[in-house]
């Protein structure tokens, strides 16, 4: 029975006792449990190898599984302080993205089949005026566009080629892009939304005598 055993692991793993028409020997105990052991080793790599990739084509067809169902969406956050620049490169990047052929290290260009705007997401928040910051950038006279006075907010659309064990099954993916430009003046105000503004007011008084050019104001304040 060893010998039938050890005979077919040699035939499996290494071609041996196939091209070979001699019977395999027998074996002892000793040395065809060493056989195992030592053939066990080298297959340890095959075996955990096959496993990684079995693992991978999972993972790969439930994602794209997922992708038949939901169209998935990343939200893009664009803030900082004023006249940062926020509301030109944010205008930038979505004149890029839509002519991609400006945009030669973009990895994933070969995938993206097309770039097309979408309505607006979300009807309580207005829209991102690219059309009228674009035109004031490129127009005859080009001047810098409006600032960021409130939150805004527009959608690109990417149509992507599919890959992988589904690929040809699924058809090309569509991944929506959701570009929020938020002031980031606002961001300074968020230290006030656990305050009143009497204990607001008291703070800032506590900190001005640290400063020799507020001793006016502070006399004029306590008067």
């Amino acid at each position: 029975m060893a010998c039938m055993y050890m005979a077919c692991i040699s035939a499996a793993c290494f071609g041996r006792g196939v091209q070979n028409s001699q019977p395999a020997l027998p074996l002892s105990k000793r040395s065809a449990g060493a056989y195992v052991r030592h053939n066990d080793k080298r297959m340890r790599p095959l075996f955990s190898s096959l496993k990684d990739g079995i693992s991978r084509q999972i993972t790969e067809i439930g994602a794209q599984a997922a992708g038949l169902v939901f169209e998935p969406t990343l939200r893009l956050g664009v803030t900082g302080l004023s006249r940062a620049g926020k509301t030109v490169f944010i205008t930038s990047l979505i004149a890029n993205l839509l002519e991609r052929a400006r945009m030669g290290q973009l990895q994933a260009g070969g995938r993206i089949e097309a770039v097309y705007l979408q309505p607006q997401p979300d009807d309580t928040l207005p829209r991102f005026a690219y059309e009228d910051h674009l035109a004031a950038l490129t127009g005859d006279a080009p001047h810098w566009p409006q600032s960021t006075r409130a939150i805004s907010e527009l959608r690109l659309s990417f149509r992507i080629a599919p890959y992988g064990v589904l690929g040809g099954l699924t058809g090309p993916r569509v991944l929506h892009l959701d570009i929020v430009d938020y002031p980031g003046e606002w961001l300074l105000d968020l230290a006030l939304l656990d305050k009143t503004y009497t204990q607001w007011s008291e703070e800032v008084l506590a900190r001005l005598p640290q400063r020799p050019m507020a001793a006016q104001y502070l006399a004029l304040a306590r008067a």
